[in-house]
């Protein structure tokens, strides 16, 4: 997921992290699963961090073979072919607002849990989703999306005249503009979800993403 929400523009280079101890889940298969996502992005490469271990003893949550393989077998052996791929599926975004986030101790639901909680259904349903900021938003960049999921406009008049504007011409060009039940964003056809959008925030301070994802 790194790579999808620190690419904010084109020409920013992605390196993103992957840890080598203590990892959830069962021995680090989930860092397999994270790789897997950040190559699919098109990363320009792979950084590691590690807690203090005894590796001559290893705790059973270490799991640095899994990191071994990653780097010696999968990103070494077809690093050339993973560097030359282009990103390919790009029909979805996710639109995380600041604008929407500066309220958000006022919300019900937590905006950064929500517009997660979308990108795990989208790569779960197997439709991959980028995430749009507000700049990349004005800048027009969402007109090279099919979807875009816009949440977290819990009040009235809280979006800006400039996001309301680049919302309204997704709209108008026949764009899918997605929002959550209570969402108070004032444009005409956008499609309005049965959904709180509340699914992923477990209101105990984030227990997810699961082992799974």
């Amino acid at each position: 997921m790194q790579a999808d929400v620190l690419r904010v523009r084109d020409d920013l280079p992605v390196w993103t992290q992957l840890h080598t101890f203590h990892a959830p889940g069962i021995y680090g298969k989930h860092l397999l699963r994270q790789a897997f996502f950040a190559i699919s992005q098109k990363i320009d490469g792979i950084t590691y961090f590690s807690i203090d271990s005894d590796h001559l003893s290893p705790s059973n949550v270490d799991n640095r073979d899994s990191m071994h393989d990653i780097s010696r077998k999968l990103c070494t052996t077809y690093g050339d072919l993973f560097m030359s791929l282009q990103r390919g599926y790009k029909k979805v975004a996710v639109y995380y607002s600041r604008e929407a986030d500066f309220l958000e101790s006022k919300k019900p639901n937590k905006l950064t849990y929500q517009c997660e909680g979308l990108w795990v259904a989208c790569m779960r349903a197997g439709f991959p989703a980028d995430y749009l900021f507000d700049q990349s938003l004005h800048a027009g960049r969402g007109s090279e999306y099919d979807v875009i999921f816009a949440p977290g406009f819990y009040f009235e008049d809280e979006a800006s005249t400039e996001t309301l504007a680049a919302l309204r011409k997704l709209v108008n060009s026949g764009k899918i503009v997605v929002v959550e039940r209570s969402s108070k964003l004032p444009i005409e056809g956008v499609n309005r979800l049965d959904s709180a959008l509340d699914e992923y925030d477990d209101k105990l301070g984030g227990a997810l993403p699961r082992p799974v994802d």
